[in-house]
């Protein structure tokens, strides 16, 4: 699916979503969607976690329900969901890291960007040490264009119901993979620090990384990302939370 796999619609798919109708309509093939992706194991480890603690909760409070034939079968549902989750390990779900998260969306763009981004931040560190030629010089006012239009390829990559973590990991990937491939050709290494920013299209006011040269001092920046640990909480859990229920309440209508 598309919005899962965070690709764009084109006109006619969009226009056709916006013609769905009903929320409960959406509602319903959200909950479908984020079913199918926790069926079929598409899950972070931090995810995962989220889950879990979800399931127990939702067991908990079945099994202080009175006793019904309806509440018997979201209790085997979420009993079902418990196995599965349980069966998903760590190792199996890091197995799929390389093809899930999904890339961003804007990856195809951004690649080129990068590239020519390269250069120039090489120039600019050129520049701190000594004259350039009057080809650099204007070469180098290409630089802040090039560094605008990433930030916002990268902004327009953030999902709708995305947790910030879960971005930053995504984002730092691609950096890293783009720096693997790329980077040491060209004798340096992009990284990002945060800088402000008004919002991404998916979700509000955070914070945004522009480029800078290696050995410049960063801020918060999502290079050392790595081994902070996402939380489990935040904007993103709606969509398992909305699963979640359509294993029980649904059924309630």
């Amino acid at each position: 699916n598309k919005l899962m796999g965070g690709h764009p619609l084109d006109s006619a798919e969009q226009s056709l979503y916006d013609e769905i109708g009903e929320l409960k309509e959406k509602l319903a093939y959200t909950q479908k969607e984020a079913a199918k992706h926790v069926d079929e194991g598409l899950l972070t480890v931090q995810e995962k976690e989220m889950l879990v603690e979800m399931n127990q909760k939702r067991i908990s409070t079945l099994m202080k329900e009175k006793n019904s034939t309806a509440v018997a079968e979201k209790l085997k549902k979420a009993l079902a969901r418990k196995e599965h989750l349980q069966s998903l390990t760590d190792e199996k779900l890091s197995s799929l890291s390389s093809t899930y998260p999904p890339p961003l969306r804007h990856e195809g763009k951004l690649t080129p960007l990068r590239k020519k981004l390269l250069p120039l931040l090489a120039l600019e560190g050129k520049a701190k040490g000594g004259f350039l030629t009057l080809a650099e010089t204007r070469a180098l006012t290409e630089k802040e264009e090039i560094e605008s239009e990433i930030e916002h390829l990268e902004e327009a990559s953030y999902g709708w119901f995305e947790e910030e973590d879960a971005f930053e990991e995504r984002l730092q990937k691609s950096r890293d993979k783009f720096n693997a491939k790329y980077a040491k050709k060209s004798g340096g290494k992009a990284s990002a620090k945060k800088t402000s920013a008004a919002g991404r299209s998916g979700g509000g006011g955070n914070s945004v990384n522009k480029w800078v040269l290696p050995g410049q001092k960063q801020k918060g920046g999502w290079e050392s990302a790595g081994g902070k640990k996402s939380s489990a909480k935040g904007k993103g859990g709606s969509v398992f939370s909305a699963m979640m229920l359509d294993d029980s309440s649904s059924d309630e209508d």
